[in-house]
């Protein structure tokens, strides 16, 4: 971990979801019917969830402020 890099720039920047974002890829591994999005475009994200070598980490995630977060923090 480095605490001095900017999340923005370094990871939510709209340019770098689009390389970082899995595509296509099984959303409950090895072989789930549903998949991550395969066209989205990194200005059209607003939840982020983190992985780790044993999947997915619901504890870790970044929100895009707007109405779906509120909507979804509600919820």
């Amino acid at each position: 971990m480095n605490p001095t890099l900017n999340l923005r720039t370094h990871i939510l920047a709209p340019k770098m979801l689009e390389k970082l974002m899995l595509r296509d890829k099984p959303v409950v591994p090895p072989d789930s019917v549903i998949k991550t999005f395969g066209n989205l475009k990194g200005d059209r994200i607003d939840l982020v969830l983190t992985q780790d070598g044993e999947g997915l980490c619901p504890g870790s995630f970044v929100l895009k402020n707007g109405n779906w977060a509120e909507f979804f923090l509600d919820t």
